[in-house]
């Protein structure tokens, strides 16, 4: 199954324009001879440092909409519901991307 994963590309564009380090994985895999799963990953800032991890594809949540998860960066709120949140655009993760590192650090 494919999806227009247009979301997670938009973000990867942001993260590179904004020197924010990060790490993409292309996630899609063959279930079946004739049956394809699309599916990418961002990490940030690495696997080893994960900050936030931002998924896109098949039986993600948002991604008939194509639209991101994630995990990490959550609000208060959020947390109390689930530990991921769907159906986010690349501007909506790359605001809490850049809050986040405001808050601590002042800049990547």
């Amino acid at each position: 199954m494919k999806c227009d994963c247009n979301e997670i590309f938009k973000l990867k564009h942001l993260l590179s324009e904004s020197n924010i380090p990060f790490e993409f994985y292309n996630r899609c895999y063959t279930l079946k001879p004739d049956r394809f799963i699309e599916s990418w990953q961002i990490i940030v800032p690495n696997m080893e440092n994960k900050i936030i991890s931002i998924i896109e594809g098949v039986g993600t949540y948002g991604y008939t909409e194509d639209k991101l998860e994630i995990k990490g960066l959550l609000t208060d709120y959020e947390k109390e519901f689930d530990c991921v949140v769907g159906s986010l655009s690349a501007n909506e993760v790359m605001n809490r991307i850049e809050q986040y590192n405001i808050k601590i650090n002042g800049k990547w």
